[in-house]
């Protein structure tokens, strides 16, 4: 059997469910063409951190902290299918930190992420607090109370959380939007191939509903089909989703593409997790804009944790809690692009700081 591969120079990304792939990584990647190379090669772990402790435990023993760990072996001999860690040139783990499981242990934790702190050696691992969910647990963006956002309800209150994150989500609402309009040209829209109903999505996300959304919708579609019927159907069906959510927000038309815009207000996004980091690490104030990028690459992901487990495990338990963080969001930092867009916003606001 030839083994070799095409993948070399590639990121390998294993995530812990399938949320954090169909709802993170695949949103995250819509936005940013630029993230491609993260969605390439994806590995769904199907279970939880403690559990990827165990599992090298079993393959390398108890003294594996200072092994080499091969994660995507690892991965290949659960799964039984061929994996090459020499095809990668980065590994990305992304986990929740589960302070609610059972099997919850903060020494544990403290040796992955301790031992996972580099994408080109063994891989860099993300600790979403108190998991990914956190992504969206903004009900505007910016919000100007994430800074000091906390979660209380710690045993056995996983599902609390998920839920609180993501009822009135401002982020989610927005992917939700494009997901529905999807569905519903892919069920009305007969005949008119995918890439033409993807250009479509684009144009209808360009409607002004202060006009006449019928007469915009059904000029869009015209534009791709000349079947009377399919014209009429999907601007019915457009029509009336559309009015329902009202899609265009107030500051849509400063970006020119609803895409543009959800791009912009996830940046936002990231940037306020990387302040909120530094402020959870330094307890001062979180940084402006200017300092950002010196402030990113300072950022200390194990002392970030030793802070995690210092402030849900000490204490009453009635007083323990867990700071809401998204570290995931903050690999934009890893691109150029994003320091760009943070130098151009910076220079247009006074000071530096952002409004």
């Amino acid at each position: 059997m030839n083994k070799t591969s095409d993948r070399r120079g590639q990121i390998f990304v294993l995530v812990e469910g399938d949320f954090e792939y169909e709802n993170v990584l695949r949103n995250l990647c819509k936005c940013f063409p630029e993230l491609d190379d993260l969605e390439k090669n994806v590995q769904i772990f199907r279970t939880n951190i403690y559990n990827l402790y165990n599992d090298i435990i079993s393959e390398y023993s108890d003294e594996w902290e200072d092994q080499d760990i091969n994660i995507p072996l690892l991965i290949s001999r659960k799964k039984k299918i061929f994996i090459d860690r020499n095809d990668y040139t980065d590994i990305i783990l992304v986990f929740d930190y589960e302070r609610q499981d059972p099997y919850f242990d903060s020494e544990k934790i403290l040796k992955l992420q301790r031992h996972f702190n580099n994408s080109t050696e063994d891989g860099k691992l993300y600790i979403n607090y108190p998991m990914v969910e956190s992504l969206y647990d903004m009900k505007e963006i910016p919000d100007a109370k994430y800074s000091e956002k906390k979660y209380f309800s710690i045993v056995s209150q996983g599902k609390v959380y998920k839920n609180d994150a993501l009822n009135d989500s401002w982020l989610l609402k927005r992917f939700d939007y494009i997901e529905n309009i999807k569905t519903i040209l892919k069920k009305n829209a007969k005949g008119i191939k995918k890439e033409n109903r993807i250009q479509l999505l684009d144009n209808i996300l360009t409607i002004d509903t202060e006009g006449n959304v019928e007469e915009q919708v059904s000029q869009f579609v015209k534009s791709y089909s000349e079947n009377e019927q399919v014209i009429l159907t999907t601007m019915k069906a457009i029509s009336t989703f559309v009015r329902k959510i009202n899609i265009q927000d107030k500051e849509y038309n400063e970006y020119g593409s609803f895409w543009k815009y959800l791009r912009e207000k996830i940046i936002i996004v990231a940037e306020s997790n990387i302040r909120k980091i530094e402020k959870i690490l330094t307890d001062k104030s979180p940084v402006d804009l200017g300092n950002l990028k010196d402030t990113y690459h300072n950022m200390d992901y194990l002392k970030l944790l030793i802070k995690q487990n210092e402030a849900s495990c000490n204490g009453p338990e009635e007083n323990r809690f867990i700071w809401v963080v998204n570290t995931f969001i903050t690999i934009l930092g890893e691109y150029k692009f994003f320091w760009k867009r943070n130098i151009e916003s910076s220079l247009h606001n006074e000071g530096g700081v952002a409004k």
